[in-house]
């Protein structure tokens, strides 16, 4: 769930909780400490022009609104889901399946550095051999 759906969902559950009771933005308002204008802001969810949220509900807010309504705060966020025992089977099998094959990777590439280490030995050395050899070459004039 986003971030803009969770506020939507707290919205929406505000809004309910208040016209249950009869009561207008200003109502809530008053019995809450805010202003009627911060009420309707988060009641409204008005958007910027790149359709995000203008203001989200902050949590001292949604205490004390969730106060003046008297339901606890967690009655007004959304549920969260849990996956079942059988999505997390399936989640954990694909995340050791991923494991298995990262690791089969690393040992390829670990055999590979270490032919790479093999070869540079065995150049360094031929290199090392050159050198002394036109070393030699020059001196003997």
């Amino acid at each position: 769930m986003t971030e803009d759906q969770v506020s939507d969902h707290v919205a929406e559950k505000i809004r309910e909780a208040r016209r249950q009771r009869g009561w207008n933005t200003d109502d809530l308002a008053e019995r809450c400490g805010l202003t009627g204008n911060i009420i309707e802001n988060i009641e409204s969810g008005r958007r910027d022009r790149d359709g995000r949220r203008r203001r989200d509900i902050t949590v001292d807010e949604l205490f004390a609104i969730s106060e003046a309504l008297n339901v606890g705060p967690l009655k007004l966020l959304p549920n969260r889901t849990r996956p079942d025992s059988s999505e997390r089977e399936m989640a954990i099998r694909a995340a050791l399946e991923d494991l298995e094959r990262d690791r089969a990777r690393l040992e390829e590439l670990t055999a590979v550095i270490a032919r790479i280490e093999g070869e540079r030995g065995m150049l360094e050395d031929r290199v090392a051999k050159s050198q002394w050899l036109i070393e030699q070459m020059r001196h003997s004039d």
